[in-house]
């Protein structure tokens, strides 16, 4: 049965990109607990080719996507794998300017009223550092923060997301947090 509605995050993880003679591998996926939201726009643009005094075709040009992911807090396991965060020896992190971030997968769950859908990004990177905000108050609500990202197409063969569906193979579904799942060759 399809979800007739979405209300939820959980499960957000990341998975760091190796690229070696163009072939993407991917790390273990790295949880990342606390997700209060995440909003994905589209970058890029459907652009007509036009023949026969018509709209032909549509070519899609995508570039992936833009976003951010909003969490109850950056763990430092994150920090040090995305925002090259460096720990030195009296367990003090810091920050230096001119930093390259790394790639990496994004992985979520969406909580669903018949099935929970998981979602794979594929070629992720840092757009902005996180502000730095607090405030004090006697609400025990926490803060949060926002890390932006973009979602590109995978150099190697323009993939940017995949979804699982209800249907979806019980295996793939149950290791979609152990390993990234590729796409099966052919389909």
């Amino acid at each position: 049965m399809d979800n007739k509605y979405r209300y939820g995050i959980s499960r957000a993880a990341i998975a760091l990109v190796t690229i070696t003679d163009g072939v993407y591998s991917y790390g273990t996926p790295i949880a990342w607990p606390g997700a209060t939201a995440l909003t994905l726009s589209p970058k890029g643009s459907i652009e007509p080719f036009e023949a026969d005094n018509t709209d032909y075709a549509m070519i899609d040009k995508s570039e992936g996507y833009e976003g951010e992911i909003e969490t109850a807090y950056i763990p430092a396991a994150i920090e040090a794998a995305i925002l090259a965060m460096q720990e030195d020896s009296k367990k003090v992190a810091a920050e230096y300017s001119g930093q390259v971030y790394a790639q990496f997968a994004f992985l979520a769950q969406f909580e669903g009223d018949a099935h929970n859908r998981r979602i794979a990004l594929y070629d992720c990177v840092v757009t902005a550092r996180p502000e730095i905000a607090a405030k004090t108050g006697k609400s025990k609500t926490p803060d949060t923060t926002k890390v932006k990202f973009a979602a590109r197409p995978r150099a190697s063969d323009n993939l940017v997301k995949r979804h699982t569906k209800a249907d979806t193979d019980t295996t793939t579904y149950n290791n979609w947090f152990t390993a990234v799942q590729e796409p099966v060759a052919g389909a």
